[in-house]
């Protein structure tokens, strides 16, 4: 004895196949967001701290400031992107 769906019962199994891939789509996009969001959202306060980190560490030269803040950012994203990424 074959078992066989009829063609409604059918089309409600694929509706709930398709169902599940959207879900897991919308999750999957989700977490992605929000990692990007995590990474977007570093403090002025973080930045400036491992900004003045890094200008002691130069031995507190003047002039280089600018310098200092986008090194403290591409730092500070890094370590969070990792951080999200669980490297």
């Amino acid at each position: 004895m074959s078992w066989r769906f009829s063609r409604h019962e059918q089309l409600r199994i694929n509706e709930n196949e398709d169902d599940m891939k959207k879900r897991n789509q919308r999750k999957a996009v989700g977490s992605a967001t929000k990692n990007n969001e995590a990474v977007a959202q570093l403090t002025e306060e973080a930045i400036a701290k491992r900004a003045h980190e890094i200008y002691l560490a130069r031995g507190g030269t003047h002039g280089s400031d600018l310098d200092d803040w986008l090194q403290a950012e591409r730092e500070l994203k890094a370590v969070t992107k990792a951080e999200m990424t669980g490297l």
